[in-house]
């Protein structure tokens, strides 16, 4: 849960947050979940609802003024990069968060795992 993965410590993630009454995180839905098995090996990936977890993420100074669905990709480095892009379908989006991502070291090889997903 975010309780326990402090946003500082994200590395080779990719976090995305939704809101499970928006009908664009709804339609994004398929594309997020195609994005998880095509990333990096050992990517972590969290779905966040950001309605359960609204006091949390002021508590840690997310920035979601400019709405949902919002991707955020971490690289080795925690180094964020933010998907502000309108264009939300899988190649444009998994192109840009392999770009962030290529710091993961090879020696990782864990498959990509999902801490939280929709429900």
């Amino acid at each position: 849960m975010i309780e326990t993965i402090p946003i500082a410590n994200y590395r080779n993630a990719m976090v995305l947050y939704h809101w499970k009454q928006c009908g664009h995180c709804k339609t994004f839905a398929p594309t997020f979940k195609a994005i998880v098995p095509q990333l990096p090996q050992g990517t972590a990936v969290y779905s966040i609802e950001v309605a359960e977890q609204r006091n949390k993420l002021q508590e840690l100074g997310v920035d979601l003024a400019n709405g949902v669905p919002r991707i955020v990709f971490y690289n080795n480095a925690g180094e964020e990069y933010v998907y502000d892009k309108d264009e939300r379908e899988l190649e444009p989006v998994l192109s840009a968060g392999k770009l962030h991502l290529m710091s993961v070291s090879p020696s990782d090889i864990a498959p990509p795992s999902v801490v939280m997903y929709f429900s």
